[in-house]
């Protein structure tokens, strides 16, 4: 059976996606798994699968037919994806009654009452196409790629991603610099500033008035797979719950990851990067009824002590 994964989505959903891969290929009876996802995870997933086609692509369908494909597995609702499967003929396609007419297989979503880690959701779907999927823990796999001269050869470093994903809450600037100066007492220590291109001068505002020459800039100028080597090659990662936590996680780093779970789907159990070295800072508190989601999760934020962070770093270099 050969079977194709459809996740056109964010990195941090893409990289818990990814668990399936290796658990599909150690499965009797699966002969390659194929990835269908947006353009720009193609240098991140292609190299890890058999087989990937961009959504967006005017010859997705065509390549999709081409590839002999027997099920697919939609592990979010995107109606273009579940489209492409069908006019490619794909028998079984597997996914979550939303996209009912599309499919030959749904289930009832779980995951908006954040009772389920989105990696176990998946498995819980792929479980429809009758297959014995191997138990243990759920293992993202991404492809790595380090580029030389991120990160420093000698002394410690702290990556900070300064930002987030687009319309969400950053960590408060006041909460990275006084956990950048805390961390730069170390002797010989740096800090990595990571994120999109259009956070670099959220990163310089950050550098200003710490020691020069001690702090790095690399926003915007790492592609997917190099990201992911710098944020977990680092000593320790830092980053609210977004993509570069994920990439970091799947890298094998030691990340700290907070969270402003403003509301019960956004929260740890669902959204926990998957990784053997990672701490969380859940802030305290949900959104009031009458409060727009990333408005509280910026006022939850706004309320965490930059002691806290600076204490789960420091844990998570003494293994704590």
């Amino acid at each position: 059976m050969k079977v194709l994964l459809s996740r056109p989505d964010r990195v941090g959903d893409v990289v818990l996606s990814t668990a399936l891969i290796p658990a599909l290929r150690a499965t009797a009876g699966v002969s390659g798994v194929v990835f269908l996802g947006r353009e720009i995870m193609r240098s991140l997933i292609a190299p890890v699968v058999d087989g990937f086609v961009a959504v967006e692509s005017a010859t997705a369908g065509e390549e999709l037919r081409a590839l002999g494909l027997d099920a697919s597995l939609h592990l979010n609702p995107h109606w273009g994806a579940a489209r492409l499967a069908r006019a490619a003929g794909i028998e079984r396609r597997v996914g979550y009654r939303a996209e009912a007419a599309e499919m030959t297989d749904t289930v009832e979503d779980p995951r908006p009452r954040g009772e389920m880690h989105e990696a176990e959701a998946g498995f819980q779907l792929a479980g429809r196409l009758g297959l014995a999927l191997p138990a243990g823990p759920r293992r993202p796999v991404i492809f790595v790629e380090r580029r030389a001269g991120v990160l420093p050869e000698n002394g410690e470093t702290l990556a900070i991603h300064v930002g987030a994903s687009p319309g969400k809450a950053r960590l408060p600037e006041a909460l990275m610099r006084a956990v950048a100066r805390a961390w730069l007492r170390r002797a010989g220590a740096s800090v990595l500033w990571l994120g999109a291109e259009d956070e670099g001068g959220i990163a310089e505002r950050l550098a200003a008035g710490l020691e020069a020459g001690r702090t790095h800039n690399w926003c915007g100028r790492l592609a997917l797979p190099e990201l992911a080597a710098a944020a977990g090659g680092a000593t320790v990662f830092l980053g609210r719950d977004s993509g570069p936590a994920h990439l970091a996680a799947a890298a094998g780093g030691n990340v700290v990851v907070v969270f402003p779970a403003a509301r019960a789907d956004m929260g740890v159990v669902r959204w926990r990067p998957l990784g053997d070295r990672v701490r969380v800072v859940e802030c305290e508190g949900r959104a009031r009824w009458w409060e727009k989601t990333e408005r509280a999760s910026a006022r939850l934020l706004a309320r965490l002590a930059p002691e806290t962070v600076v204490a789960a770093i420091e844990a998570a270099t003494t293994g704590c």
